[in-house]
């Protein structure tokens, strides 16, 4: 996965120059130039915010917005001669894979419906890591959902991009649940398995856009796949509904314990709507009954949904 260790351009890091009461701010542009026609003074300082109308980016103990200062113009540029400040970097670990992450789940082309608060979700970035979880997704019936993210696959931040798509695929989900009181009623699997189809969907997008293309059918460049699920010994993660688009079947290629699925290409509008309206095996299985003869065999549906029967 060299290709995914590249620094890669990031879209919509706030920039701003402050001298005194004066300030002058503008966005990255997609591949990371931005210009300001201002003369902004030699003395000003150039700061870059990880915050933007639709999120902010904190430290674990602050509801401020990360902000690094890199010096004033003077140190960074030299001169102010051209009135117009244009400036081309690749992003370093760990923040900006947070920032590309959530920028493209609000601003990339895909079709994941999209959930903000008016003053935008918090995301934080925490400074440790942790064995068992890479983040997680917080939310009460009287506080606003927020999203952690540890400091964790340090060399692999392409699993770092799909842990903040899946912990906005939980976000996803608790939209278009209405809040708290309706996402609590859905099983923890198919919770679990939503947010993972919405990393592996957005994951997939996001490499597409950067040029990106799998050496094979199996390559599973966010860790959101769940290819590794095993029927034997089944987890909420589960590749519920990876499975039903992808062209992948774990269970054929190998001896292991895998789910045997031959399905792919279901319709992502479909799946959506089991992530908005399916609490249980029961409504996840009428709804998959339904396409029985379009997308697959009664058969087929039956060997699929076999591991889930000690899942949940």
């Amino acid at each position: 996965h060299d290709d995914l260790m590249k620094n890669l351009p990031v879209a919509n890091l706030k920039i701003q120059f402050k001298l005194g009461s004066n300030i002058w701010e503008t966005y990255t542009q997609s591949d990371w130039y931005f210009s300001i026609t201002n003369a902004i003074p030699l003395e000003a300082y150039y700061s870059e915010i990880f915050q933007h109308p639709r999120w902010k980016i904190t430290l674990e103990n602050s509801t401020s917005s990360i902000s690094y200062t890199s010096g004033t113009v003077q140190d960074v540029w030299h001169n102010n001669t051209e009135k117009t400040f244009n400036s081309y970097s690749y992003a370093e670990f760990p923040v900006y894979e947070i920032l590309r992450a959530v920028n493209y789940y609000y601003n990339g082309n895909h079709s994941i419906r999209r959930w903000y608060y008016d003053e935008g979700i918090r995301i934080r970035a925490l400074s440790k890591e942790n064995e068992t979880s890479n983040g997680y997704f917080t939310y009460s019936k009287y506080n606003r959902a927020y999203i952690s993210i540890y400091a964790n696959n340090e060399k692999k931040r392409h699993w770092r991009i799909g842990t903040v798509l899946h912990e906005l695929g939980h976000f996803t989900m608790y939209g278009e649940r209405g809040g708290a009181s309706e996402f609590n009623q859905v099983h923890r699997l198919i919770q679990e398995s939503y947010a993972s189809y919405v990393g592996y969907y957005l994951g997939e997008s996001y490499y597409r856009s950067q040029g990106y293309t799998k050496t094979s059918v199996n390559e599973n460049l966010t860790g959101q796949g769940r290819q590794g699920w095993k029927k034997t010994a089944p987890t909420n993660y589960s590749p519920l509904f990876v499975d039903l688009i992808d062209n992948y079947n774990q269970g054929a290629s190998t001896s292991g314990p895998y789910n045997y699925d031959t399905i792919k290409n279901f319709p992502h509008t479909t799946i959506q709507t089991m992530a908005a309206t399916c609490t249980d095996k029961s409504a996840i299985q009428s709804k998959l009954q339904e396409y029985v003869g379009v997308y697959y065999t009664s058969s087929e549906l039956a060997k699929f949904l076999q591991p889930y029967n000690d899942a949940f």
